[in-house]
């Protein structure tokens, strides 16, 4: 049975965000953008880790920008979560990594942007997504859930997906 009582936690972690300009040349502006971080916690009381941490992840980019345009590569990646909540029957997942995409124009008061996350279409779990318990004895074929947890599965993330967006300053 849960219930809410304070207890002791140590909670830690680093954050580090990067841009560096590359080269300015008759191609337009060449930067690149990456950011990580790691964050981790225990309970001081029972030992165990700490509910919906991030595992390690970061992301590197690629930015290009030219005459009104501005273009994006970008690489995710996270790590396996390991270190769960075990009271909470917290759900481990897999490491992943994601490829996106991204190109606009900019004009005076007005943006227009388009894109592709996931461009490689890859399944994966969130590693904070929780679970999803619609998936049980009744909707499996062999009467087991998936990883053989009682817990649920781990909600997936989403897959390939595009999007287009207007923006209006005034």
């Amino acid at each position: 049975m849960m219930r809410y009582t304070n207890q002791d936690a140590e909670i830690y972690g680093l954050d580090i965000t990067a841009d560096r300009d590359l080269v300015t040349n008759a191609w337009g502006y060449w930067g690149v953008s990456g950011s990580l971080s790691y964050t981790n916690g225990k309970n001081k009381d029972t030992g165990s880790h700490l509910y919906n941490i991030m595992p390690l992840n970061g992301s590197i980019a690629l930015n290009h920008e030219n005459n009104g345009w501005i273009n994006q590569v970008e690489a995710v990646a996270v790590s396996a979560k390991s270190k769960v909540s075990t009271p909470r029957h917290e759900i481990e997942t897999s490491g992943y990594g994601l490829l996106n995409l991204s190109t606009g124009y900019k004009w005076n008061t007005v943006s227009v942007e388009a894109g592709i996350d996931n461009v490689l279409d890859k399944n994966y779990a969130l590693p904070l997504g929780g679970a999803y318990m619609g998936q049980g004895k009744t909707m499996s074929i062999n009467g087991e859930l998936d990883g053989n947890s009682n817990w649920g599965t781990a909600v997936a993330g989403a897959g390939r997906s595009f999007y287009m967006g207007v923006n209006y300053k005034f």
